[in-house]
């Protein structure tokens, strides 16, 4: 397994629902062969890989450390459980991803010390959008084995911007399409370009899984 998608996931709140309503109804309804899709958890007391479900042994929340320790025991479980994996591509529950167009965008990297996404700043740190970015196995090495030295006070997209940016990484920038409300009028022809859309709609969480189905419909002429 060359390729992979990771989806940082949670079991309370509104995700179970944008999980199962919109992503699993949407964008991972159906998966290209080249690809593996896998939704990582938080949940105390579970290591085990159950379908497509990872649950790692720590805690679950939005503060910033709980976050990068998750993810950073997600990058250990993927490297030591697939070794021929050569590039992942990061997103989380409230985006809408064309896998078709992921998998092409896999097969044409072909290097090492890969770091790509929308580009970022926080304060001075220029960082790839956790939302969704292309990392290969490389970087994933070298931020494990560097973990200790990674600021788990700020957020996990900027921490790794950081570090990876330190060692030299240069970002490789991508566009996004963002869809700040529910209500934004957009046509097929205004999305059939982009890879990655953005869904994430503050007022009601609820309204990301409506975004997700008119941009699957418009992109599949229904």
């Amino acid at each position: 397994m060359k390729y992979l998608v990771a989806i940082i996931s949670c079991e309370y709140g509104a995700y179970p629902y944008i999980e199962n309503e919109g992503v699993r109804k949407t964008w991972t309804s159906k998966i290209p062969d080249e690809l593996k899709v896998l939704f990582y958890y938080g949940k105390r007391g579970r290591n085990e890989t159950v379908g497509d479900k990872v649950f790692l042994d720590c805690d679950e929340g939005d503060n910033c450390a709980v976050m990068q320790i998750k993810a950073y025991l997600f990058f250990e479980k993927i490297l030591n459980e697939y070794k021929d994996l050569e590039y992942v591509f990061f997103t989380n529950l409230s985006s809408y991803v064309r896998l078709n167009k992921i998998v092409d965008m896999f097969k044409n990297i072909n290097t090492n010390r890969y770091y790509s996404g929308l580009i970022g700043w926080h304060h001075s740190i220029q960082f790839a959008s956790g939302a969704g970015f292309f990392i290969s196995r490389d970087l994933l090495e070298l931020i494990i084995n560097n973990k200790q030295y990674l600021n788990l006070k700020v957020p996990g997209d900027v921490a790794l911007g950081y570090f990876l940016t330190q060692s030299g990484v240069k970002i490789i920038p991508q566009n996004r399409f963002d869809v700040n409300c529910v209500t934004d009028k957009f046509t097929r022809e205004d999305i059939i370009n982009h890879y990655h859309f953005r869904c994430k709609q503050y007022a009601n969480r609820s309204h990301d899984v409506i975004v997700m189905h008119k941009i699957h419909s418009l992109l599949n002429g229904e």
